[in-house]
Parts: C-alpha cells; sequence; structure tokens
C-alpha cells in the first residue's frame, strides 16, 4: 500500500504549478495542434525581445547601403516585419533628403566711432576760423583805396546872402552832398544842406535850409549834376562866409560788392550746418552728427553762462 502511495501520479501531484518541464509543453502543443518540434524549440530556446523602430532618417539607398555594409560584418537582424532594421550613421551629411541650414554669423556691435565725431567736431570750428580770415580779408581789401572823399571847402558872398560854388573832382568822382552850418547875430543856428540819392530815379537836386530855433526848412537852391555847380541864397539869414563840408565818392574803387557777397553767404552758412547734421544722422553717421552739434551746444552754454553771470552781477 506504501508503494502505490509513492506512485508518479502522485508525485506529479504534489510538484508546484510553475515547475513546467518538456512534458508539459510538448502535451500543452499537442493540445492547442501545435507541432511538437516547435514546440520543443520555442521551449529550449528562448528568444530575447527585438528592437522595433519606429522610422528613419535614412532613404532606401542609404538602408540598402547600410544594409549591404552590415552584411559584410555580420548578418542584420530582421524585425517583426521581416525588413531589415536601418542603422543610424551618425554624419548629419549623409542623412538623405535632409535640407542644410546655414546660421548667420553674429553681428558684431559696432562701438562709437569717435573718429567721425572728431571729425565733426573740429570741422564747424575750422570753417568759422577760415570765414572770419577771409572776411577780414576783403575788408582790409575794401579799405585800401577809400572810395569816399571828405573835404573842406569855404564860400565867400558878395551880398552875404547869395553863394555859389563849382566843384572840383577826381576822374570817376561824384559829389554825394555838402553840408554848412552857422550862427547869425540874432542867434539862429542855420544848416544848409544837400545830399544826392543814388536809390531814386529822380534824385532831388534841391538845397535846403533849416532853422534850428524855428523848426523851419526852406528851399533856397539848386545843385547842378550837368557842371558840378551848386548855387543858393540864404533866407532870412545872412553870412559873408560859409564853410561847406563835402563828401565825394568813386564807385571805381568801391569793393564792397564782393565783401556783400561775402556777408550774403555768411547768412546761408546756419541752413548749411543744419543740413549737414540732418545728413549725418539719414545716412547713419550718429557719431560724426554728435560732432558738430558738440561745438554748438558749447557755444550756446557759454552765451547762458554769460547771461546768468550778468543777472548775478546786476541782481
Amino acid at each position: 500500500m506504501a508503494e502505490e502511495g509513492d506512485s508518479p501520479d502522485a508525485e506529479t501531484d504534489n510538484k508546484p504549478f510553475f515547475a513546467i518541464d518538456a512534458e508539459d509543453v510538448a502535451e500543452a502543443a499537442a493540445a492547442t495542434s501545435i507541432p511538437a518540434t516547435i514546440a520543443s524549440t520555442s521551449s529550449t530556446t528562448v528568444q530575447p525581445p527585438q528592437p522595433m523602430v519606429m522610422g528613419t532618417l535614412s532613404d532606401s539607398s542609404a538602408t540598402s547601403q547600410s544594409a549591404s555594409a552590415t552584411g559584410a560584418e555580420g548578418e542584420m537582424k530582421a524585425n517583426p516585419w521581416g525588413a531589415p532594421t536601418p542603422q543610424l550613421t551618425g554624419d548629419i551629411n549623409t542623412m538623405g533628403g535632409q535640407g542644410m541650414f546655414t546660421v548667420p554669423a553674429p553681428v558684431e556691435q559696432e562701438g562709437f566711432r569717435w573718429g567721425q565725431y572728431a571729425i565733426g567736431f573740429v570741422t564747424p570750428i575750422i570753417v568759422v576760423f577760415l570765414f572770419g580770415v577771409v572776411g577780414e580779408i576783403l575788408s582790409g581789401s575794401a579799405y585800401d583805396e577809400d572810395p569816399w572823399r571828405y573835404e573842406e571847402i569855404s564860400m565867400q558872398s558878395g551880398d552875404s546872402q547869395t553863394f555859389e560854388i563849382q566843384f572840383t573832382m577826381n576822374e570817376d568822382e561824384v559829389m554825394e552832398g555838402f553840408y554848412s552850418y552857422f550862427e547869425t547875430e540874432d542867434g539862429h543856428a542855420i544848416q544848409i544842406s544837400y545830399w544826392y540819392d543814388n536809390y531814386v530815379s529822380t534824385p532831388d537836386t534841391t538845397v535846403y535850409q533849416y532853422n534850428d530855433t524855428s523848426a523851419k526848412e526852406t528851399a533856397i537852391g539848386t545843385y547842378y549834376d550837368s557842371n558840378s555847380t551848386a548855387y543858393f541864397q540864404l533866407s532870412d539869414a545872412t553870412a559873408d562866409e560859409l564853410w561847406l563840408s563835402v563828401d565825394f565818392y568813386n564807385p571805381e574803387l568801391d569793393e564792397y560788392d564782393s565783401f556783400d557777397a561775402f556777408n550774403t553767404f555768411l547768412c546761408f552758412m546756419p541752413f548749411i550746418y543744419l543740413a549737414s547734421v540732418i545728413a549725418a544722422f539719414v545716412k547713419g553717421n550718429k557719431a560724426l552728427a554728435y560732432g558738430l552739434l558738440t561745438p554748438f551746444f558749447l557755444w550756446l552754454g557759454f552765451i547762458v553762462l554769460f547771461i546768468l553771470l550778468l543777472i548775478g552781477y546786476w541782481s
């Protein structure tokens, strides 16, 4: 009876559930219609899990080349769908169908252009200095030969009232005017005057007498430009002799035309200066523009400081 208790069926019943051997596998395969050889092979050779590739970065040509290269060293393992698993080369230049992106070089921040600033700062000072020198030269040359000539002439009268004189002038000279002043015996101040006006179409040739005491003006004579002669007769006044202060003018010696043209050009200098500053800003030369503005603000600051000092002095 004891031997019956130790039968193989008893040992099978006492075997743990996880102790699966080849016989158990064969029985399970026969029950599920799986060939015993396959089941036996599956039971004896356990394959590790295969890696799966979800995508590829190479094209078919690159894959075939990689497969051929791999076949030389060893057979490439297939994925569950039977296709060879592509291998990554790690070289971005061999990736097919991938675009190359050019990264621009970083732009270096340019510093402040002190050279341009120095040019802008010095240029207005040099221009003002040069124009001052040129103006001084022109103004000096204008007085080398003075176109104006002044002369004192004495006039005599036979009846103490009537006076007549013919002026002697140099070549190209004209008589600009004459003036005389005297006091009568009864204390009246008398002025005799004539001035030729070049800026009117019909100049007045009348000689006038002005009484300072009575503030009365009287026409007493005429100047004749054709023969440079003046004739006049005193009104309510007498004088045996008069001293005439005569002004002569020679337009051929007058060089003020060039000096006036220079002054006219100076009037446009502020506009040229402003246009230069605007052009420097528009073209992106900010350092040059700041240099051009610096002398102006320095000059403006000196003026404000001078005004403040005057206010402080007089307050």
